[in-house]
């Protein structure tokens, strides 16, 4: 079964729900998270219309899925709706256990008119990669065990993938939202927008959430050029300065890290997203540390080793020179970076008064 489109998805998807014919095996991946979310509930919706989502939905996932459980869901029929809708995500699908998966395909195999199953899973973002069939066993081996789940959904399932929006198609789509909030909002400011905060719809419904009621206090009609800069942080200036602090960080310039700090509590970045720039620069100082441990050397082998680019080994390399014990000081950073973040999840103390004092730990710890 081919991928479909990005053009012709959502067409697809909205035709299909319209005439109330979604009988089969969906499987949704891709990039664009708030979109298959957003199908995964208008179908869910459609099939719940006549009040009953206990009777005719399912919603399997996470580490404790059950097969048996599903099975029953899948080969059951619709009580009061047009479909039976089963839905699973949040499951690794490729290590189920070999029995799970064989229940699986094989109520798949006799699934009914009138049941609609969504596979949820990013899973099928590398099997749709991978175009050669299994290795044929016998029949014997086939009836007993035919294991390969992802290959089965590929080959017998619609596949759907939700690539991220083009430029346009996002502009288009925060008109909406504003046009639904009795807001006015230009191409202009719409482009300006995803120029500060990304593509991604999750975060981008958020910023409009917030330039709509922000508009709608100030008894405005539009959203302005104004709102935007006040509101949106600049995700890009933000990343820049997130790495230019994990950068001083290494240089020992503490009294520079703490000015950085303050640009992105100004710009109201979350705290802990700055945690976690400051540990992860952390843990790849130690995949460097342990590399040069095990006696490489060059760069070119370092990077290969890490999956980081050589100009990065070079400069992590050069922070490492500037402590007498590296494996001793890295360690001690990261307890830090652990201590600060229960801290964060577990006080009531101002959360960049914490990160505040993390940097001068940090700075404390560098000295010993």
């Amino acid at each position: 079964m081919s991928t479909l489109s990005q053009e012709n998805v959502t067409k697809f998807l909205d035709e299909k729900i319209a005439c109330g014919n979604m009988d089969g095996i969906y499987c949704f991946f891709g990039e664009e998270e708030y979109m298959l979310d957003y199908y995964i509930k208008k179908i869910y919706d459609a099939a719940s219309k006549n009040g009953s989502p206990e009777l005719d939905c399912a919603t399997f996932g996470g580490d404790n899925f059950d097969a048996a459980e599903f099975a029953d869901a899948v080969l059951s029929y619709p009580i009061v709706s047009d479909f039976k809708f089963v839905v699973v995500k949040q499951t690794e699908l490729g290590k189920l256990k070999d029995e799970e998966k064989n229940e699986i395909i094989n109520c798949l195999s006799g699934i009914s008119n009138g049941v609609c199953v969504i596979f949820k899973s990013n899973e099928f973002l590398e099997s749709t990669k991978k175009t050669a069939k299994p290795q044929k066993k016998s029949k014997k081996a086939n009836s007993e065990a035919n294991t390969d789940l992802l290959y089965f959904l590929k080959e017998n399932g619609i596949l759907c993938e939700f690539k991220e929006n083009t430029k346009q198609s996002l502009i288009r789509w925060i008109k909406k939202i504003a046009a639904s909030e009795n807001l006015d909002i230009s191409d202009a400011n719409a482009s300006y927008i995803l120029n500060r905060a990304g593509n991604k719809m999750y975060p981008l419904r958020n910023e409009l959430e917030k330039l709509c009621a922000y508009a709608k206090t100030e008894n405005r009609r539009e959203i302005s050029e104004k709102d935007i800069e006040l509101l949106v942080a600049d995700k890009f200036a933000s990343e820049i300065e997130a790495f230019e602090l994990s950068n001083t960080i290494s240089a020992k310039n503490y009294t520079k890290a703490i000015e950085i700090l303050k640009k992105h509590k100004d710009q109201k970045d979350e705290p802990v997203v700055i945690l976690g720039q400051i540990s992860r620069h952390f843990c790849d100082m130690l995949a460097v540390s342990l590399a040069l441990s095990d006696g490489i050397s060059d760069r070119a082998a370092i990077s290969k080793k890490t999956g980081f680019h050589e100009y990065k080994v070079k400069l992590i390399i050069d922070a490492l020179r500037a402590y007498k014990n590296p494996a001793k000081a890295i360690s001690q950073a990261l307890e830090l970076c652990r201590t600060c973040d229960i801290r964060l999840k577990s006080t009531s103390l101002p959360e960049y008064q914490i990160l505040e004092n993390l940097i001068y730990s940090l700075e404390i710890s560098s000295k010993t």
